[in-house]
C-alpha cells in the first residue's frame, strides 16, 4: 500500500478518522497491521505539515482546513443525540444508549 493510495483515499473522504482510511483501503488481512501504521504515520506527517488538521481529539478525527466534524457525525438510534462514531458499527451514542436499545428490543421481541 502505497502513501499515494492512501492520500488518494484522504482526499476523497476529507473529513476521516483512520478506521474510515482503512475500511475504505480494504487490505488483506495479513496486511492490515502495517497500513494502519502507513496511516497513521502520513496522517501524523500532514498534521504536521500544516495539510491537515485535527478536527476533534476523542475519537480522532482529521480534516482538510474549512471542513467540519459534522460530515462524520451520526444520530443516536436512542436519544437523538450527534456523535462521531468510534467505528463503523457504532449507532449509539454511549453505553447507557445501546443498553437501553437492546432492552427495548427484547421487549418488542417477547410481545
Amino acid at each position: 500500500m502505497t502513501d499515494g493510495k492512501i492520500w488518494e483515499v484522504m482526499l476523497k473522504l476529507r473529513v476521516f478518522t483512520p478506521w474510515m482510511v482503512l475500511k475504505e483501503l480494504n487490505p488483506p488481512s495479513f496486511l492490515r497491521q502495517y497500513v494502519k501504521r502507513k496511516i497513521r504515520s502520513l496522517i501524523n506527517a500532514q498534521v504536521k505539515a500544516g495539510i491537515l488538521r485535527v478536527l476533534n481529539d476523542d475519537p480522532p478525527v482529521f480534516g482538510f482546513p474549512g471542513e467540519s466534524v459534522e460530515k462524520i457525525q451520526r444520530k443516536c438510534n436512542v436519544c437523538g443525540k450527534a456523535f462521531i462514531p468510534v467505528q463503523d458499527s457504532d449507532q449509539h451514542c454511549s453505553d447507557e444508549c445501546e443498553r437501553e436499545y437492546r432492552k427495548r428490543r427484547q421487549r418488542r421481541a417477547v410481545e
